[in-house]
């Protein structure tokens, strides 16, 4: 069974569980509008691209970050 925040049976590909919920508040990172939280509902989260935690993967991932609740979820 998976240990990480994820909404997806791929959680390996990205360690969400390292990312601090602190993050929603880097002013680098772009924000969507247009996405809902699966969480709470809510309409705005930070996102950015992360490379699979597998080293012999080279594909990246989209990691959201819901900024009312810091729900994180792969795109």
């Amino acid at each position: 069974m998976c240990r990480l925040t994820c909404c997806c049976c791929c959680c390996h590909r990205t360690q969400l569980g390292n990312i601090p919920d602190d993050i929603v508040q880097d002013p680098a990172l772009q924000r969507g509008r247009n996405v809902t939280c699966k969480n709470c509902g809510k309409h705005e989260a930070v996102f950015f691209m992360a490379k699979a935690s597998q080293a012999s993967e080279s594909r990246m991932a989209v990691i959201f970050v819901c900024c009312t609740c810091k729900y994180k979820w792969h795109g």
